[in-house]
């Protein structure tokens, strides 16, 4: 896996952004996005995108205690790790 080179975490909501369009912003004050009201899915999608960071963690941490294929009885185990597999690398593209 490679290092991120996104905005390190934590990031978080603009308070505005109840009120209209808002941003996401990282620990130094720079803005990762910003959110534009879409008949309103703005809040769930600005706090899908705060949790990015910390949903790309807990991944890499759990893909790391993840048995072998061996030690699986079903398919579905290994669906799962194959999709977070997936959804790590979507994030970690350059």
């Amino acid at each position: 896996m490679s290092t991120p080179k996104h905005t390190s975490a934590p990031w978080r909501i603009d308070e505005h952004l109840y009120a209209s369009d808002g941003a996401i912003w990282g620990p130094d004050g720079m803005t990762v996005c910003h959110v534009t009201d879409r008949g309103g899915e703005t809040r769930d999608n600005a706090h899908l995108i705060e949790a990015a960071p910390d949903l790309l963690a807990a991944l890499r941490d759990v893909i790391r205690w993840v048995p072998g294929r061996e030690q699986w009885h079903t398919d579905e185990p290994i669906k799962a790790v194959e999709r977070a597999r997936a959804a790590i690398e979507k994030a970690e593209q350059n």
